[in-house]
């Protein structure tokens, strides 16, 4: 279940269950080598941010392998099976391609808040030699972007309260929209989208495939 993989934060960094569920709350033991986006850019990097297309699969793969601890990240696994399911959105997922190589990847999924369909954020990885390069800021900016210009509601995610806020994040409560897991409350952000309605709310619930983990 995904509840297990919620951990306490630390300073070090932060993974998709971070920052979408990239996350549910930001994780002390598994986690990007680096915070993505997090701090002054060390340097500028030129850029294409571009829907993902069937020959970028694998290196979709390789960025989350690298970007995230482990011999065998979840993210790798949990983009597989989201590709596979009705919550996949092509449109919506987007790499950052630096020096003709995909350096980046994020994803927009479907999700509920009661019967009202919404867009949850997550897995983000950026490759360790390029995060804090502004990176995950670009894909950030283009999957909001792209929500947007599809007339969504509203973006949500769990992740570190000192980061989402500079892209439109606000608590999901302030709102009226709770997450099926009480635990994830404090860190459960939403970006409202031209199309909300404030008469939006109740229970925000991710696809199936993330509480498979």
């Amino acid at each position: 279940m995904l509840r297990k993989f919620i951990r306490p934060e630390t300073s070090h960094g932060h993974n998709w269950r971070t920052l979408s569920v990239h996350r549910y709350r930001p994780d002390n033991g598994r986690r990007q080598k680096s915070v993505v986006g997090a701090g002054p850019s060390m340097h500028s990097v030129r850029m294409l941010i571009r829907r993902e297309n069937p020959g970028d699969i694998d290196a979709v793969a390789a960025v989350h392998r690298q970007a995230f601890d482990g011999d065998a990240p979840l993210e790798v696994g949990l983009v597989t099976r989201l590709r596979s399911s009705h919550a996949w959105v092509p449109q919506l997922s987007l790499v950052a391609e630096v020096a003709g190589s995909v350096a980046g990847h994020v994803c927009l999924t479907r999700a509920t808040v009661d019967s009202t369909d919404v867009l949850a954020l997550g897995p983000i990885g950026v490759l360790p030699g390029l995060q804090r390069d502004g990176v995950g800021s670009a894909l950030m900016h283009a999957a909001l972007g792209g929500a947007d210009a599809r007339d969504e509601p509203l973006v949500a995610l769990l992740g570190h309260l000192d980061y989402y806020p500079r892209f439109g994040f606000v608590s999901g409560t302030s709102v009226g929209i709770e997450p099926d897991q009480p635990s994830w409350s404090s860190h459960f952000q939403v970006r409202l989208l031209a199309r909300w309605d404030p008469s939006m709310s109740g229970t925000f619930r991710y696809a199936a495939p993330f509480y498979d983990l």
